[in-house]
Order: structure tokens, then sequence, then C-alpha cells
């Protein structure tokens, strides 16, 4: 009698990070990326999924750091908690003494601040049992086994069937050896008098929670890193679960704003403070400034983007277009009251300002 042992190593869950849109399509796990780009006034939704194997479960998934350009930093907080860990799930530990209390630390999700106006929800649904699907890779018989199926595909393989008289389960190389496109669950197959057919296995385990972020006139220029912290279970035989954390790049394009379905220039230069028939002239699409737009899918000029040159600092670039160091603050996040003492200084040569210049202003 021959029994099949296999050695694993429990890993840490995987996160993915996706946009909604691209979610509710087939391959959407093939479409994920880390950075993101959006205008002020457009709503960016981030679906973010951690996945593990099936005997696994995904104890938390939460913010753990977020990083913005104006000078925020922020981390999360991690608290012991005591826990009877004698027990998981109805079975004994085999790390743990019956009945054994230890402290086991707990993550404590971020808030972002309010004037972020970033916030993650969820789950999108609930933690649910692990997805079955039919690979292949594991065969049962089928009823008494010695009986035809009545129903269902017969496959032909002569490989396969000989392989079935040893063994009924195989690893996913082992099995794509074999060089069989698809299999179902009416798929059986004849491994010399008994009947075979594919088992359905549990696939994975995911819980997901989605950022939604709506970038307001205050973030032209916003940047920030938002990461994301996911930890299974401790399982059976260790003290505490794997974690994982990955990070995504936001990015708020400067002097750029998507017009609402029913803006017009009017309410949109007072929205941000600006002269309207200089708004006028930065978007020549535009033949009539107080008819609003017909959809919601057109970006605007709010300024201009100026390159700054060697040595030039704040003060010089606002005094030379006639501009407050308020209204440089307001069209530049990156420049916020938190950076104030390096207003002085020189700023990076070739980095990009959003520039309204005021031509009624002078010195004289």
């Amino acid at each position: 009698q021959c029994k099949v042992i296999r050695i694993v190593e429990d890993l840490p869950p995987v996160l993915s990070f996706y946009n909604r849109p691209d979610a509710l399509l087939p391959k959407y796990r093939e479409m994920q990326t880390s950075q993101y780009s959006v205008y002020m006034g457009q709503h960016l939704e981030i679906i973010v999924e951690a996945r593990d194997n099936p005997s696994d479960t995904i104890d938390f998934l939460g913010i753990s750091k977020v990083d913005i350009n104006t000078g925020d930093r922020l981390r999360a907080s991690i608290h012991m908690v005591s826990t009877q860990v004698g027990e998981l799930g109805g079975r004994q530990s085999l790390w743990y003494a019956p009945q054994e209390v230890v402290s086991i630390p707990e993550l404590e999700e971020i808030t972002p601040p309010p004037f972020v106006s970033l916030t993650v929800g969820g789950p999108l649904h609930k933690p649910a049992a692990a997805v079955e699907i039919v690979s292949g890779q594991t065969w049962v018989k089928t009823g008494t086994g010695s009986e035809k199926p009545s129903k269902g595909t017969e496959l032909v393989h002569a490989q396969l069937a000989s392989s079935l008289q040893i063994i009924t389960s195989f690893s996913e190389a082992e099995w794509e050896a074999f060089g069989i496109v698809e299999v179902h669950s009416e798929t059986f197959i004849r491994s010399g008098s008994v009947y075979f057919t594919p088992a359905a296995v549990a696939k994975e385990v995911s819980r997901n929670r989605v950022i939604s972020f709506v970038p307001t006139r205050m973030h032209s220029g916003l940047e920030m890193s938002v990461c994301m912290m996911a930890g299974d279970s401790r399982g059976l035989c260790r003290p505490l679960g794997d974690a994982i954390e990955r990070c995504i790049q936001i990015k708020v394009q400067r002097c750029k704003y998507a017009v609402k379905k029913g803006e017009d220039l009017v309410f949109i230069s007072g929205l941000f403070e600006v002269n309207w028939i200089q708004m006028w002239a930065l978007n020549p699409t535009y033949l009539k400034p107080e008819v609003g737009a017909a959809d919601a899918n057109s970006t605007i000029n709010l300024g201009q983007l100026y390159k700054v040159k060697q040595g030039e600092h704040v003060f010089d670039i606002a005094r030379r277009f006639g501009m407050t160091m308020e209204q440089v603050m307001f069209f530049n996040a990156d420049l916020s009251a938190q950076k104030k003492p390096s207003w002085t200084g020189h700023l990076s040569v070739e980095s990009d300002l959003c520039i309204v210049p005021n031509s009624c202003f002078t010195h004289v």
C-alpha cells in the first residue's frame, strides 16, 4: 500500500489592486497596477484583494501606512490582545498548550485625515469559503467505480488512465504534463475496470476592501503612497500568522479639473477663485463660458504648468506672476503649510508648479 505525502510551505497572502471597472472583466487579475493618476473632481475606486490557500483564512486586511507629499505621514498601530490560543476552529493547537492564553499582536488600521478625502470601505463581500473549481489535479471514483456513468463525456487518455491506477492526485506540473486542455464536472475516464471523475477542489480564499478617493479643489499636485497589509491565520503549527504589505501610488494632476455634467466655466472659476475670463482664455474649446458641460468626460485647464529654473524659490515665482503665497499653495498641494520653512529654499530644477498669473498685479 502506497501513500503520497506532499510537504507544502504556508506562504503569506497575495495582495492585488484593481480599478473597479477592471474588476468586472473576466481576466481582471491580469490588469492590476500600482500607479494611479486622477484629476480633481474625479472619483477613484480601487479594489484591494487578499488571497490565500484554501486551508487558511484572511484574519485582517487594512491600511498600514500613508505618506503624503504635504509632509503628513501616518502609521498603523499594533496593540497586544490577550487571546485563548489552545484551540483554533475546534482543533487542538500543536504549538500552544491546551487553554493557554497569550498576547497576540493586532493591527489597528489608519483613519486618514479628512482633508485627504480617502476612505477604505468594505469588505466588498464577506470572507467566504474557498471557491471550488474542477482542475483535473484530483480524481475520485464515480459511484461504485465499476459502472460506466450514464451522463457526461468520456475522456480517452492512456497516460492518465495508467497513472490513475497508482495515484489519484497530481501536482500542477504533473497535470500540465498530460497535455489535457480542459475537463469539467461531467468528464469521466476508465482506468482498468474503474471509472474516475475529476473532483471539485477548493482553490483559494479571498477578502476584499475598496479604497475610495475623491480629490477636491485643494488637491492639485497631491501625491500619496497608500499601503495595505493582509495577514492570515496562525494555524495549528505556529505562534503567529504571516503578513504581507503592498503599496500603491496615487497622483493628482496639477492644473486640471474633471468637469461634472452641467458645470460651466463661470461656476468653476468661482470654485477655484480665479477670473472667469482668464479661465476661458485657457480653454478655447469652450465657445460660451456660461454653457454647462454636456457630459462628465472632459477636463479643463485651471492654469499653466511652469518649470522651475535653477536657483528659484517659491517667493520668486509668486512675485513674478503676481500671486500671493496662499494662491501658490492652493494650486500646489506639495507646498502646503507643513512645508512653509522650505518656501525660501530653492526648488527642484525642472519640477512643475501650477501657476495662475495675475495680470492686474503690479509691484510699482
